[in-house]
């Protein structure tokens, strides 16, 4: 599952040996609300989180301790087992 700042849909981020591609085919279902989207990230166990909104937001609530960046944008990605 993914999860992304509305406004990075479409774009693609490259930096050195990493590239990150916001795709509308993986990213774009439907929209939902912070709240929503802190309830999907509990209940799953696997998520791509990509953008300073959702990330700085994930990382207050305490589901996301660490995150990497490609020009900036921060991105992180959760494996539950």
């Amino acid at each position: 599952m993914g999860i992304c700042d509305k406004n990075l849909i479409g774009e693609a981020f490259n930096e050195g040996n990493k590239k990150l591609e916001v795709k509308a085919g993986f990213y774009k279902d439907r929209e939902i609300n912070t709240g929503e989207a802190i309830e999907l990230v509990q209940r799953h166990s696997n998520v791509m989180i990509t953008g300073p909104e959702i990330i700085k937001v994930l990382k207050e609530k305490g589901l996301i301790a660490e995150y990497s960046t490609v020009q900036g944008v921060p991105y992180a990605m959760i494996f539950k087992w």
